[in-house]
């Protein structure tokens, strides 16, 4: 019996402290017992099994918002950096996982696949091949970071580099057309679309976004697209529902489409911040992608989306 009633106080001492999160002299003084045995009976509930202490991290909840994202956007994988400073990082060792002899792997351009390129860590991999996925060719208005993107993984994995010798968009469909005549054109495209694993980001539709300041869309195309569109993938624009937006600007953009982006067997969309939040959300609902790497702050809101 006195073993019982011990188990019992335990129980007691336990509710009051965890529970109504009383102080432990509070308890004493609630059970009508000295501070020093509130400490013994806590003790013994923990020994008990009555008590399990739980501390959940940041690690438990990237995972918990992992879970959730995975559920919400039917992903095969989600990745959470602790924070936009850290997504490159973050975006970087998770490609590393992935990559395996022989991969063939699809790069776009832009500032977060420069911070990714910058993350990677050497290691050979042996028969890798590296294919740009679009134009990276700009004016003299702005860099697409292209060129440096391509050369950083190339050190870094001992790759061989494709790239895609010719500027985002034409002024023509008709000019784009009779270029992928050409069978080493043709062949570059092919290769993209047959890469293992894609990793890309989502753009903004900012006036000081980069794909604008390339000089290949006009001002009032530039409107039109901030009025209509979610955001953009490989530069091709899209509005909330997914659909492409401003057709004849797509017919004359030299990049994988996104239907065939999605289909691969790791398409990495990473991305974070809140004008891009729009864009995340209409890419991961129209299957662009089916792995994500972003903050927590931007994964928290996407689960409330």
């Amino acid at each position: 019996m006195l073993e019982e009633k011990k188990n019992q106080m335990a129980v007691r001492a336990a509710e009051l402290y965890y529970c109504e999160d009383l102080s432990q002299q509070r308890v004493a003084e609630e059970m009508g017992i000295s501070r020093p045995s509130v400490s013994r009976l806590l003790q013994r509930a923990k020994e008990k099994g009555y008590v399990h202490i739980h501390v959940m991290g940041p690690r438990e909840d990237a995972a918990r918002l992992s879970a959730k994202l995975k559920e919400k956007y039917g992903l095969n994988h989600v990745e959470i950096a602790a924070g936009a400073d850290a997504l490159g990082r973050t975006a970087a060792e998770y490609l590393d996982t992935l990559l395996r002899p022989d991969t063939i792997l699809g790069l776009t351009w832009g500032k977060t696949m420069l911070r990714i390129a910058e993350a990677l860590t050497p290691r050979p991999i042996p028969g890798m091949t590296l294919v740009q996925l679009k134009g990276g060719i700009s004016h003299d208005k702005g860099r697409t970071y292209a060129d440096e993107i391509l050369a950083k993984y190339t050190a870094a994995y001992g790759a061989k580099p494709v790239s895609m010798p010719l500027p985002v968009m034409f002024d023509t469909k008709e000019i784009l057309s009779i270029i992928k005549q050409d069978k080493h054109i043709r062949d570059i495209f092919e290769l993209g679309r047959k890469a293992d694993i894609a990793i890309f980001t989502v753009g903004t539709l900012t006036y000081d976004a980069l794909l604008f300041q390339l000089g290949y869309i006009g001002k009032t195309e530039q409107k039109e697209l901030q009025k209509k569109a979610a955001g953009d993938i490989c530069s091709r624009f899209f509005d909330a529902d997914g659909k492409i937006v401003a057709p004849e600007l797509d017919s004359r953009t030299v990049g994988i489409d996104l239907e065939s982006l999605g289909k691969k067997k790791h398409s990495i969309l990473a991305a974070c911040g809140a004008v891009k939040l729009t864009g995340i959300d209409a890419a991961l609902r129209a299957g662009f992608a089916n792995e994500l790497v972003t903050d927590a702050d931007t994964a928290g809101t996407l689960v409330m989306m």
